[in-house]
C-alpha cells in the first residue's frame, strides 16, 4: 500500500498536466518552444502553465532574472527535469529566456 502511494504522488508530480497556449495566439518563437509546439520534449508549460504564471506543480516564471532561468533549465532544481544542449540548444534556450523576459 505504501509502495502504491508513494508511486501515485510520484507519477502525478512527474506528469504534470497544464494546457498549453493556443497555438493560434503565439508568435513567439521563445513561447512556441515553451508550450511544447518545437519540441515535444520540451514541455514547460506542463507545469508552469502555458502563459508561464505557474500552476500547482511548478512556479510562475515571470520576472525572474535570465540568468535563473537559464540555470533552473540547465541543472533542473527540484523534481523539475533538466535540459542539456541536446535537449534545448543554446539557441533555443535563449528564445525560451527572451519571451520570459517580456512577461510582467
Amino acid at each position: 500500500m505504501k509502495h502504491s502511494l508513494l508511486f501515485l504522488i510520484a507519477a502525478s508530480l512527474a506528469a504534470c498536466s497544464a494546457s498549453p497556449a493556443s497555438r493560434d495566439g503565439i508568435s513567439d518563437p521563445g513561447q512556441l518552444l515553451f508550450n511544447g509546439y518545437v519540441r515535444g520534449t520540451v514541455d514547460c508549460y506542463r507545469c508552469h502553465g502555458g502563459d508561464a504564471s505557474g500552476t500547482w506543480k511548478g512556479p510562475g516564471l515571470k520576472g525572474l532574472s535570465p540568468n535563473k532561468v537559464r540555470h533552473a533549465i540547465r541543472s533542473g532544481p527540484g523534481l523539475m527535469p533538466s535540459f542539456d544542449e541536446e535537449d534545448l540548444s543554446e539557441r533555443e534556450l535563449e528564445k525560451i529566456v527572451t519571451w520570459l523576459g517580456t512577461l510582467r
